[in-house]
């Protein structure tokens, strides 16, 4: 089982599930009020992120859709579990991105936005299992 892409080309691969990429907001946040984000709107933020799964593979999503460096949120990576991340977006040190299954322990001060480009919503395909 892999993340991300099959390393060899001549591999048969399945992916074993996708989730909706959202946007973790603080419940005052100009964005939590509008209908849709694009991942261009989160030019500017600060976007925290766990050293541990996923945080490593959403940079890589963040970076692959926002090329250009000069787009790209500042993002700040952080040895802690992700509900200490909720609890500093909670005390408004900046955003994260978390996947769909990750809204379930929920804390009242935040909001999530699903994350939208051109295609509509981004989706985190979930490693690969291949031969």
């Amino acid at each position: 089982m892999v993340t991300g892409s099959l390393p060899f080309l001549d591999t048969k691969a399945m992916s074993l599930w996708s989730e909706r990429v959202l946007v973790a907001l603080p419940h005052d946040h100009p964005l939590s009020s509008r209908e849709t984000v694009c991942w261009t709107d989160l030019r500017g933020e600060t976007v925290l992120l766990s050293h541990y799964d996923p945080g490593r593979e959403l940079e890589y999503l963040l970076v692959s859709k926002l090329v250009s460096p000069e787009v790209r949120p500042k993002i700040e990576r952080h040895d802690v579990s992700r509900g200490i991340i909720k609890s500093l977006i909670s005390m408004n040190t900046g955003i994260s991105l978390v996947l769909e299954s990750d809204i379930g322990a929920n804390l009242a001060d935040l909001v999530y936005q699903e994350l939208r480009d051109g295609a509509g919503a981004s989706r985190y395909s979930s490693p690969s299992i291949g031969r």
